[in-house]
């Protein structure tokens, strides 16, 4: 549930990308190291709560970021270079596929 990673001089390829495996990873603490990113798939981590990345090198996050609903404290301080994504806009209801309304199953095709 927790992963402590803080000042160990961890960059980049130090995190591997499976670790959105940790479905029930809640606290990522990795203070104090040499991260410039993180894997986009820290952020399919879906209990996660807690993710402390200060004093590092971040210049970017990943956009998907904004879809860890659980995350309650994210810690990005001092990191001079980072900017942070922005936040997509909510979906408006009606606008994706399902406005259309077209039903592509084969039933409905061979009438």
């Amino acid at each position: 549930k927790r992963l402590y990673l803080n000042g160990n001089k961890i960059t980049f390829e130090g995190v591997p990308s499976l670790i959105g495996k940790l479905q029930n990873l809640e606290v990522f603490m990795a203070a104090r190291n040499l991260l410039t990113c993180i894997p986009d798939s820290l952020c399919k981590c879906g209990n996660l709560r807690q993710m402390d990345l200060s004093s590092n090198q971040l210049v970017a996050l990943p956009v998907s970021v904004w879809e860890l609903k659980q995350l309650k404290n994210l810690n990005t301080d001092d990191n001079p270079n980072l900017v942070m994504p922005e936040k997509p806009p909510p979906e408006v209801k009606g606008s994706g596929v399902e406005f259309y309304n077209v039903d592509f199953s084969l039933y409905n095709q061979r009438k």
